[in-house]
C-alpha cells in the first residue's frame, strides 16, 4: 500500500510541476540553486501570504475559516437552513489553494519576445483576477444567506435584491453604531474602489452619508462593487510587462480591493448574525494556549466572539467598543 501511495504522489507531483513549467510559473533562479519555488500564486493578492493586515485584524484566510466555524456551529444549534450554505460558502472560499491561466490562446506569443513577456504578465493578472472573483462570490453567497435570516416578512415583500436588503436591515440594526476597524476598512475600500471607477455618489448612499450609518454604507458599497464584479469593469489589465517592468500585479488597487471588501463582507456577516443571536447565550470554542501547547473548550458570549472575531488580540486584552454612540468612532 505504500508504494501504491507513494506512486500516487510522484504522479501529483509530476502534474502540478507540469503546470507550473506550462504557466511559466517556475521560479527558474531558485531552480539553478536546486530547489522549487514558485514567482507567485493566484491567491497572493487575497492571502497576502496569511499575515495580518496592519491595526490589528487577523490573516483574512484565517477570518474566513472562523466565520465558518462559527456559523458551523451554530447551524447545528437552529433551525436555519441559511447558516449551512454560510458554513459551506465560506468553506469553498477558504479552500482555494491555487489556479491557473493562460492568456495566449492561439499560441502566438512563441514568436515574438515582447508578446511573451505580455501574455506571460496578463495570465499572472488574469489568474489573479479570477481566483479574487471565485473567493469574492462564494464570501458574498454567505453575505446573502446571513441577510436571509435577518429578513423580517416586511423586508422580504419589499421584493428588494438582498445587496439591498442588506443594506437596509444593518441601517435598521446598526444605524450609526460602531464596530472594530469597520470604519477604516470602508475608507480603505471606497479609495481602492476609484480604480474601477465604482460610483458611490447614489441617493441611497448620500443618504446613509449623512446619517453616518458605517454598516449600511459598507453594505452599499459592497451592492455597487457586486455589480461592477458582475458587469466585468473590474478586472485589471497588466500596466507594464518585460525584465525592466516594475509592475507588481499585487499592489494593483483593482485587485487589492478584493481583499478589502472580502474582509468587509466577513464583518457584515458578523454584525448581522450577531444580532440574531440571545445576548445571553454562549458560544463554544477552541483556545490554543501556547504554554501548554493544547487546545481548551470554553464558552464565550456569543456577542463578544462575533465582535472579536477578525482582531489579533486575545479575546481578555481586545475591549468591544462601545456601540451605543456615534461619537466611539476609534477602530
Amino acid at each position: 500500500m505504500s508504494d501504491v501511495n507513494s506512486q500516487a504522489s510522484a504522479v501529483l507531483q509530476l502534474g502540478e510541476l507540469r503546470n507550473l513549467l506550462e504557466s511559466s510559473r517556475l521560479h527558474f533562479g531558485a531552480l539553478q540553486e536546486g530547489h522549487v519555488k514558485v514567482k507567485y500564486r493566484a491567491l497572493d493578492p487575497i492571502w497576502r501570504n496569511n499575515t495580518a493586515d496592519s491595526g490589528g485584524m487577523i490573516p483574512l484566510r484565517e477570518h474566513v475559516k472562523r466565520m465558518c466555524t462559527v456559523a458551523n456551529y451554530l447551524s447545528h444549534l437552529g433551525t436555519a437552513n441559511e447558516l449551512q450554505t454560510i458554513a459551506e460558502s465560506l468553506h469553498l472560499a477558504a479552500s482555494l489553494d491555487d489556479l491557473f491561466a493562460d492568456t495566449d490562446l492561439d499560441g502566438s506569443s512563441l514568436y515574438c519576445r515582447p508578446a511573451a513577456d505580455f501574455e506571460e504578465a496578463n495570465s499572472e493578472v488574469a489568474a489573479k483576477y479570477i481566483a479574487s472573483v471565485i473567493v469574492f462570490n462564494f464570501v458574498w453567497i454567505a453575505y446573502e444567506a446571513a441577510v436571509e435570516v435577518a429578513s423580517t416578512r416586511a423586508e422580504n415583500k419589499k421584493r428588494l435584491g438582498k445587496g439591498a436588503r442588506g443594506r437596509d436591515i444593518l441601517l435598521r440594526i446598526m444605524g450609526d453604531k460602531c464596530f472594530p476597524y469597520l470604519r477604516e476598512s470602508v475608507i480603505e475600500a471606497i479609495n481602492l474602489s476609484a480604480s474601477s471607477a465604482i460610483e458611490h455618489n447614489n441617493d441611497e448612499m448620500l443618504r446613509l452619508f449623512s446619517v453616518r450609518a458605517t454598516a449600511a454604507i459598507a453594505a452599499e458599497h459592497l451592492r455597487c462593487f457586486r455589480n461592477a464584479v458582475t458587469h466585468g469593469t473590474v478586472k485589471p489589465d497588466p500596466e507594464d510587462w518585460g525584465d525592466e517592468s516594475r509592475y507588481c500585479a499585487d499592489e494593483d488597487p483593482a485587485l487589492r480591493q478584493f481583499h478589502v471588501n472580502i474582509r468587509i463582507t466577513l464583518i457584515l456577516i458578523q454584525l448581522i448574525i450577531r444580532n440574531q443571536l440571545d445576548p445571553n447565550d454562549e458560544i463554544a470554542v477552541w483556545q490554543f494556549s501556547p504554554e501548554l501547547y493544547e487546545f481548551h473548550l470554553h464558552d464565550e458570549p456569543d456577542a463578544l466572539l462575533l465582535t472579536q472575531l477578525h482582531c489579533e488580540l486575545p479575546e481578555q486584552d481586545m475591549q468591544e467598543l462601545p456601540l451605543g454612540s456615534s461619537n466611539s468612532v476609534s477602530d
